[in-house]
C-alpha cells in the first residue's frame, strides 16, 4: 500500500495543479475524465514495469527509511491484569526491557499488588489492524448510507411516465432535496415536485440527469465512495473526491447544454438555481448525483453556464501530454538500486577491509585537503569528498550532479574582461564572488576520478553554469558552501578491484563504490543509499590471551527514573531555558526553576514532568539513533567529584508507550561513540572508561578497571596507563608500563565475548 499512497498522492497533486492551470481553457468533461486515472491508481494495486523516472524510484530511499523506522518500533499492548500473587516470578521491568518475542506475551509487575500481561506486536501489525478497522467501519457506513437512501426512495416514490426517456423516472414528493440519478444495476431518475412544476424545468432536469447516466456517474460516484472507505485516513483522497464531485456536475452541465439549444443556456442555469439547495455538498459516501452545492460552487457553476468559456484544442493537447507524463511517472514501479549488503563468501573473494585499509581511505584518500578555500568556510577541501558526499547520491557516476560536485571548486582569479562577459556588463555591487573553471580543468578532474570526459557523462547540473565559448570556461556565483566536510567510512569490503565503503549521515547509510585501476588510483562508480551494513570485524589470528564471556558478567541495569510533576516552577525566559528540544512529539527542556535548581523535564504547558534534578549549567540535550534497538535523546551534564574537575555524565533516554522517559543507560565519560564492534549491523556504545555491549536482548557493561586488570595481571602497580579506541580496527588499544616492564594489547568484541590479544610484554 505504501507504493499506492506515494504514487496516488503525486498523481492527485498533479491533477489538482492541472485543474487550476487549465480552469478556463479546458473542457470540464476532459478534466472530469482525468480523475479516472486517480480511481485506477487507487483501486488497481499493481504497477507497470520499473523505470528510472518513476516516482517510486525517486522515493525509494525515503520509503525504505520510513519502513525501517516503523519496523524498529515494536508496540507492547496490555492484554490482561491479575493479582501479583498469581504470577510471583513476573520481572519488575518495563515491557521494552523484557525479552518478549514477536507475537508473544509476558507477565510483568505493574504495581506492588498487580501484574499485567503484555503482548508484543510489530508496528506494522498495529497499523494494519487500525487500517482494517477503519476501512471496515467506512465500508459499513457506505452500505448503510446507500441502503437507507434506497429504502426511503422505495417507500415514497411513484412512477412518473416520461415519453422517450430511456430510464425509469419516479416522483418523490417528500424527503428528497434535489433531483438525482440513483441505482447501480438499474439506475433511475428521481424528481422532486419543484422539478415538474413546469415543462421547461422538467426538460432541463431530465437533460441533466440523463447526461449523468451517459457519463456513468452513478458508477463513478460509488467507486469514489469505495476509495474513501479504503483510504479513509488519506486527506488527499478526500480532497480529490470533493474536486471530482465538483467536476462531475460541471461536466454534466457542459454535456447537457450541448444537447439543448443555445437559447436555453440562461433558463437552464435558472432551473439549477431554483432546484439546487444551497448548503454543504452531500454525503461523499452517497452514490447518488444529488445537486447540493455551496455558494461559491454555485456561483462558479452559474458563471460557466452563462458565459460559455472558450475551449482551446492546444490546451486539451497540452493537458493530455502532461497527464501522460504524470501517469508514466506514477503507474510505473521502482528501480531497485543494486546495492546489496555484503556477506562473507569465500568463493567470490569478498573480504572485509582491515583497520589499516579503512584508515588509509579515511586519512589519505578522503579528508586529505587539496586546498583551503574560503568557499568551504575555511575547511580543508578535496573534490574526492564531494564525489562521496552523502547529500548527493547517484546510481551511476554518469548521473552525478556536476554543479553540486564543482560548486566549491574553481578560482576567483580571472580577468575583468571575463567577469564583464559573464555578468553581461553589470559589475557593481556583486552579491557574492564569481568562480571560473575551464573546460580543460573540468575534464581533467572527471577523467582522473571517473575515467570519463564531460561529454561522456549525462551533463546533469551543467545548466546551472554559464559557458563562455571565447574563454572555453564555465562560470557561476555563490556565497555559501555545499561542502560536506570530513567523511567517516567505518566499514568496507573488497572483491577483486572493487571497493565498497560505508558511511552514516544522521542514521542514514550510503555506500560509495570505487574501482581500483592498474596504477593504484581509484575511480568512483556510484554513491547510493543503502541499509546499515553487517560486515564481520577482522580479528587477529591466533589465540587470545584472555577471553571474557558476556554471560560471566552481571547484566547491566540502568537506574530507575522517578518522575516529579511540578507546576509554576518555570519562568519562561532566555536565561532560564538552557535547552529546548522537540523529540518524538514531546517537548524536552532543561530549565532553571524558580528556586535556582536546574532540572530536565518533559514540558506540557505550565506543567513540568521532571526526571533529572540538580544539573550543571552546561547541561545539553541531543539525539541518538539505533542504539540497542532504540532511538531517543541524551542529557549530558557534569557532577562534582573529590578531584579538581567535575566528571562528565551522559544519560541515554527513550520514551515508553505512555510517553514517560526511560533511562537506557548512563555513561560516566565524555568521549562517547557508537561503533559496531563485531560487525553484526548493530552498534555498541564505547568510551575510554566504559563499554556497553548487548547479547540476547541484555545489556552488559565493562569499565576501565575491568580491562586494565587484564593487562596488569601478574604485574606490579603501573607508573602509567593509557587507552584509546581505534574506530577503524574496532578495538580498544591498551598500554601500561611500570618499573622494568611494559605491556600492551587490544580488546576486541566478537558478539559473544571480549577478547584480549597481547601485543608485547616485558
Amino acid at each position: 500500500m505504501t507504493e499506492i499512497l506515494i504514487t496516488s498522492s503525486v498523481l492527485i497533486l498533479a491533477l489538482l495543479a492541472l485543474r487550476k492551470l487549465f480552469r478556463t481553457s479546458l473542457s470540464r468533461r476532459v478534466q472530469y475524465a482525468l480523475w479516472g486515472l486517480v480511481l485506477l491508481r487507487l483501486l488497481v494495486p499493481v504497477s507497470l514495469p520499473a523505470v528510472d523516472f518513476s516516482v517510486l524510484t525517486a522515493a525509494k530511499p525515503v520509503e525504505q527509511r520510513v519502513a525501517r523506522g516503523i519496523a524498529s518500533r515494536p508496540v507492547y499492548v496490555p492484554v490482561a491484569r491479575a493479582p501479583l500473587a498469581e504470577h510471583p516470578t513476573a520481572p519488575d521491568v518495563a515491557p521494552e526491557q523484557a525479552e518478549i518475542p514477536e507475537g508473544g506475551s509476558a507477565w510483568l509487575i505493574k504495581t506492588e499488588e498487580t501484574a499485567v500481561q503484555y503482548r508484543r506486536l510489530s508496528a506494522q501489525t498495529v497499523l494494519a489492524s487500525l487500517w482494517l478497522a477503519g476501512s471496515g467501519a467506512a465500508a459499513v457506513f457506505l452500505l448503510a448510507v446507500n441502503g437507507r437512501f434506497w429504502l426511503r426512495l422505495r417507500r415514497t416514490r411513484q412512477s412518473w411516465p416520461v415519453r422517450g426517456c430511456s430510464l425509469p423516472v419516479y416522483l418523490v414528493e417528500t424527503g428528497l432535496s434535489s433531483p438525482c440519478l440513483f441505482g447501480l444495476f438499474r439506475p433511475a431518475v428521481y424528481l422532486t415536485p419543484a422539478a415538474i412544476s413546469s415543462p421547461e424545468r422538467m426538460r432541463h432536469v431530465l437533460a441533466h440527469e440523463l447526461t449523468h447516466a451517459r457519463h456513468l456517474d452513478h458508477i463513478w460516484t460509488l467507486l469514489r465512495g469505495a476509495c474513501l472507505a479504503v483510504y479513509w485516513f488519506d486527506p488527499l483522497v478526500w480532497i480529490a473526491s470533493a474536486a471530482a464531485k465538483t467536476d462531475c456536475e460541471l461536466a454534466c452541465d457542459e454535456g447537457a447544454l450541448a444537447r439543448l439549444e443555445e437559447g436555453e443556456r440562461i433558463p437552464y442555469g435558472q432551473t439549477l438555481l431554483a432546484l439546487i439547495p444551497v448548503r454543504r455538498t452531500a454525503n461523499p459516501m452517497l452514490a447518488a448525483t444529488t445537486m447540493a452545492a455551496g455558494k461559491k460552487q454555485l456561483k462558479d457553476r452559474f458563471t460557466r453556464i452563462a458565459k460559455k468559456p472558450r475551449q482551446f484544442a492546444a490546451a486539451a493537447v497540452t493537458a493530455a501530454l502532461l497527464a501522460g507524463v504524470v501517469s508514466a511517472c506514477t503507474f510505473t514501479g521502482a528501480v531497485t538500486p543494486e546495492v546489496s549488503l555484503p556477506e562473507p563468501q569465500e568463493d567470490v573473494g569478498l573480504q572485509a577491509l582491515t583497520g589499516e585499509e579503512l584508515r588509509w581511505f579515511n586519512e589519505e584518500f578522503f579528508n586529505c585537503a587539496d586546498s583551503e578555500d574560503a568557499s568551504t568556510g575555511g575547511m580543508g577541501y578535496t573534490i574526492r569528498n564531494q564525489f562521496a558526499s552523502p547529500w548527493y547520491p547517484y546510481d551511476d557516476v554518469k548521473d552525478i550532479d556536476l554543479f553540486e560536485l564543482f560548486y566549491c571548486d574553481g578560482t576567483t582569479q580571472f580577468s575583468v574582461e571575463e567577469l564583464r562577459a559573464f555578468l553581461g556588463g553589470e559589475m557593481e555591487d556583486l552579491p557574492c564572488p564569481a568562480y571560473r573553471l575551464t573546460a580543460a580543468e573540468l575534464d581533467s578532474t572527471l577523467v582522473r576520478y571517473t575515467g570519463l570526459t564531460l561529454d561522456q557523462t549525462n551533463r546533469i547540473g551543467m545548466e546551472n553554469f554559464t559557458y563562455l565559448a571565447e574563454y572555453d570556461a564555465y562560470y557561476w556565483m555563490h556565497g555559501d558552501t555545499n561542502y560536506c566536510g570530513d567523511l567517516a567510512f567505518l566499514a568496507g569490503t573488497r572483491v577483486g578491484s572493487t571497493v565498497k565503503l560505508y558511511q552514516s549521515d544522521g542514521g542514514y547509510w550510503t555506500c560509495v563504490t570505487l574501482e581500483e585501476q592498474e596504477d593504484g588510483s581509484y575511480w568512483f562508480v556510484s554513491n547510493q543509499a543503502c541499509e546499515k551494513p553487517a560486515i564481520p570485524t577482522p580479528i587477529p589470528a591466533g589465540e587470545p590471551e584472555v577471553v571474557i564471556p558476556l554471560d560471566s558478567l552481571e547484566p547491566y541495569q540502568a537506574p530507575a527514573v522517578t518522575l516529579e510533576t511540578r507546576t509554576g516552577d518555570f519562568e519562561d525566559t532566555y536565561e532560564n531555558r538552557l535547552a529546548n528540544w522537540n523529540i518524538d512529539g514531546r517537548n524536552v527542556v532543561v530549565y532553571r526553576g524558580v528556586d535556582g535548581v536546574i532540572r530536565a523535564a518533559v514540558r506540557e504547558g505550565d506543567t513540568m514532568h521532571v526526571f533529572l534534578t540538580g544539573l550543571s549549567e552546561n547541561t545539553s540535550v541531543f539525539f541518538f539513533y539505533d542504539l540497542f534497538g532504540r532511538d531517543g535523546f541524551t542529557i549530558s551534564y557534569e557532577v562534582e567529584t573529590n578531584g579538581a574537575y567535575p566528571a562528565p555524565v551522559t544519560d541515554y533516554f527513550y520514551f515508553d508507550e505512555a510517553g514517560a522517559p526511560v533511562l537506557l543507560l548512563r555513561s560516566e565519560d565524555g568521549g562517547i561513540m557508537q561503533l559496531d564492534l563485531d560487525g553484526d549491523g548493530s552498534s555498541e556504545l564505547i568510551s575510554d572508561r566504559q563499554m556497553f555491549l548487548q547479547r540476547d536482548g541484555r545489556l552488559y557493561e565493562l569499565d576501565g578497571a575491568d580491562w586494565f586488570n587484564i593487562v596488569l595481571e601478574a604485574h606490579a602497580p603501573p607508573a602509567s596507563m593509557e587507552s584509546h579506541w581505534d574506530q577503524y580496527s574496532k578495538c580498544l588499544w591498551l598500554h601500561a608500563a611500570g618499573e622494568g616492564w611494559d605491556a600492551a594489547g587490544a580488546l576486541y568484541f566478537d558478539g559473544e565475548q571480549v577478547l584480549f590479544f597481547q601485543e608485547a610484554a616485558d
